[in-house]
């Protein structure tokens, strides 16, 4: 019986250090296979995420031929409305004898830099009480909105120790001391000190971090609203969905994950087509870059956080007593 450790998130705690850095070494550090160098095995991920984004049935469990190591947050959903379908298609592809490892962040701070990240960074521009929906404000054919009423690490926990028969649970600000890597894969202190070395000389995926540039990206949120307002025509809708599939045809060259993405390009809801619109125009001229320019070189010492209705503050408040339960715990 082959070994499989699937890391599913969360997001916003370093993923991307550990995918670039840290999972290679251990790679070669151990029987452990990274999925990245196995392309079957990476290209079945892709495949089934984009099933996964729209609620269909994966089929199969992967083909596992040797110990894996699995490191993809988009496993876990950004969006807690999805965390239990996502849980039953991870059951699905991976088994119940799969070890889960899902990486906590205290959640005010994840969630202010799941905000500035998806919305400011990547130009999906709204508001804070925009982006994080209650019951009452949610629509499931948004894709970009987040659905904070379900957002709960004791509710994920269960989704996941119902399903899975080891859960482990690590504490983001522990992360980088990584011994939790040497414990579980039994690593030499010496090849422990080689990842701590790693981790900690890594800028990590960032977000804007200041008010000023916060706000200043708030600002041309609320000039672009003017002509997005045009995308309420189906007609201009359509076009907009003719153009981005004649963009992925051009990109994508497996015709499976094209199919896919073709599909989801025609499910777009009028507010994702905008948000689609504002970020292709940030990116365009590279809004992002000139924000970080001037949080470096002005180094801006009021701090951007995220101000919220009172019910999700209090929705936050309830999550952060969560996290100290469940880091408190001794994980499986």
């Amino acid at each position: 019986m082959f070994k499989k450790f699937i890391h599913i998130g969360m997001g916003r705690s370093a993923n991307i250090t550990l995918i670039n850095e840290i999972y290679p070494l251990i790679d070669k550090y151990t029987d452990y296979e990274f999925f990245v160098f196995n392309k079957n095995i990476h290209d079945q991920i892709n495949i089934n995420y984009e099933r996964m984004k729209r609620g269909k049935e994966i089929k199969k469990k992967i083909d596992i031929r040797q110990n894996l190591i699995v490191s993809d947050e988009r496993l876990i959903s950004w969006n807690p409305y999805n965390w239990e379908v996502f849980a039953d298609s991870n059951l699905k592809m991976f088994g119940r004898d799969a070890s889960i490892l899902i990486t906590l962040r205290k959640p005010f701070d994840y969630l202010n830099s799941m905000y500035t990240k998806q919305c400011l960074v990547h130009g999906n521009l709204m508001t804070p009480n925009e982006y994080f929906a209650l019951k009452n404000e949610y629509n499931e054919e948004d894709e970009k909105i987040f659905y904070i009423e379900n957002f709960s690490y004791q509710k994920l926990k269960k989704i996941y120790k119902d399903r899975f028969d080891k859960v482990y649970f690590l504490d983001y600000e522990n992360l980088g001391k990584m011994d939790f890597f040497e414990n579980y894969f039994q690593l030499s202190s010496d090849k422990k000190e080689i990842l701590k070395s790693k981790f900690s000389n890594i800028r990590h995926n960032p977000s804007f971090k200041s008010k000023y540039t916060s706000n200043l990206t708030l600002v041309i949120y609320y000039f672009l609203k003017i002509p997005a307002y045009l995308f309420n025509f189906e007609f201009l809708r359509n076009q907009f969905k003719k153009l981005k599939i004649f963009s992925v045809k051009r990109k994508i060259k497996d015709q499976i994950f094209l199919d896919l993405t073709i599909q989801n390009i025609h499910l777009m809801s009028t507010n994702d087509i905008k948000l689609n619109f504002y970020s292709s125009l940030i990116n365009l001229f590279k809004w992002p870059k000139l924000m970080f320019f001037l949080e470096k070189k002005f180094n801006f010492k009021k701090k951007f956080n995220i101000n919220l209705s009172n019910k999700k503050k209090l929705i936050i408040e309830k999550c952060e007593k969560e996290y100290l339960d469940i880091l408190s715990e001794k994980s499986n």
